[in-house]
């Protein structure tokens, strides 16, 4: 597997996905971006999901899934507008 340190950032006209612990994923265009990641996330394993073009984070997963199961309780009690 691949860390987050390892994914080559070279070309800067494209930006890489990769997972955080909720739904949404953290956009990474140059180093800084990856410190930043880095700093708040850990230096994680990823992996590459050709289908949807970003990274995966099995080590986020726990936290994901509960934070999913939260949004849907929320959504079932009040709505999702």
């Amino acid at each position: 597997m691949t860390r987050v340190s390892e994914i080559n950032i070279a070309d800067e006209t494209k930006r890489v996905a990769i997972e955080t612990t909720t739904d949404a994923q953290r956009l990474i265009y140059n180093e800084y971006h990856r410190e930043q990641y880095i700093a708040e996330f850990g230096d994680v394993e990823v992996e590459y999901d050709e289908y949807y073009k970003r990274y995966r984070v099995a080590a986020h997963k726990v936290e994901r899934d509960a934070y999913v199961a939260l949004k849907v309780a929320h959504c079932a009690t009040y709505g999702s507008n």
